[in-house]
């Protein structure tokens, strides 16, 4: 389970694609895994990672909030 903290709004956010695929990363790497298709339990959503040898792409929900 992954939790990330947005700065710029100074609270926990519900989902981030770059924080999935920095611990998508790091457990590949510490764990020494072959495993190239990584689930990221967020705080609301699972995100997938699929890491190739320098690519990465992210799977999950998209939703799109506007501040008026």
């Amino acid at each position: 389970r992954a939790r990330t903290f947005e700065r710029g709004i100074n609270r926990e956010t519900s989902s981030c694609g770059t924080g999935a695929c920095a611990a998508a990363t790091a457990v590949v790497y510490a764990l020494g895994l072959t495993a190239r298709r990584i689930h990221v339990c967020m705080t609301r959503f699972v995100l997938t990672v699929n890491m190739e040898e320098d690519t990465m792409m992210l799977e999950g929900s998209v939703n799109i909030h506007r501040r008026r």
